[in-house]
């Protein structure tokens, strides 16, 4: 074998070798971080039995409907941006004040989550917070979910 295939083998087994070392070192860091754990309890209460589901349902009601108002402001907000985006004429200024009006309602939210996130938690027994902690690790959230078939771009004429 010439000297020329070796270093050839020799790359693609260097190449091959990082792109596993970075796969393993991806999947030790997946849990760390990420997404905000207080959105994803809600599917968790479903793994408690209903009586003890009956108990908690209350307090997830009261901040479901707390949130109400703010999920709506959302939507309106995302149908404002996406007829700036659609529009004849583009205003950079109007996009610019929506998107900061949305990332405030997105903040106003996230707290309101977060609280009710901590009211949940401290009205967990240490068992049934120690199967939180674990099965937090488990939750995907929406975002890291299989996605569902896109459309194609519209052709350009």
């Amino acid at each position: 074998m010439n000297s020329k295939w070796l270093m050839v083998l020799l790359i693609v087994s260097l190449a091959l070798n990082f792109a596993l070392l970075g796969f393993v070192i991806g999947k030790g860091f997946a849990d760390r971080g990420g997404p905000d754990p207080s959105k994803m309890y809600r599917r968790w209460v479903h793994t408690l039995p209903e009586p003890r589901r009956d108990e908690l349902r209350p307090g997830l009601r009261e901040s479901f409907v707390e949130q109400r108002p703010l999920v709506r402001t959302m939507r309106r907000q995302h149908r404002a941006l996406r007829e700036q985006i659609r529009a004849e004429t583009f205003s950079a200024e109007d996009m610019s004040a929506t998107l900061a009006a949305m990332r405030d309602t997105h903040n106003r939210l996230q707290a309101l989550n977060n609280a009710s996130f901590v009211d949940f938690v401290g009205a967990l027994t240490p068992a049934e917070r120690t199967a939180l902690a674990d099965d937090l690790r488990k939750l995907r959230p929406r975002h890291q979910r299989p996605h569902r078939e896109q459309k194609p771009y519209p052709k350009q004429e």
